[in-house]
């Protein structure tokens, strides 16, 4: 799934309150670490963990409870939401 579709749907879902879960995506551990890691650098969203562990630094939890989207992913939704078809 290409990154920035991965990142709306995941911001869509924070900002409809709905439970974030890497099954409902075909997607690696280290992608969803990566995108949840962009989400919380980029400053689009507030209160996910990411824990990293073991050799190479390797995503290990993604943790999404008690998420919230910032003004700055609105924005992003509302700029791409072409993303979400």
């Amino acid at each position: 799934m290409e990154k920035l579709r991965l990142m709306y749907k995941i911001l869509s879902e924070i900002d409809k309150g709905v439970e974030v879960s890497k099954g409902n995506y075909e997607v690696s551990n280290d992608l969803w670490g990566e995108i949840a890691e962009i989400l919380l650098d980029e400053g689009l969203a507030n209160g996910i963990s990411v824990t990293r562990g073991g050799r190479g630094n390797k995503v290990l939890i993604v943790w999404y409870k008690g998420a919230t989207i910032t003004l700055k992913g609105l924005m992003f939704l509302k700029d791409n939401d072409a993303l979400a078809y």
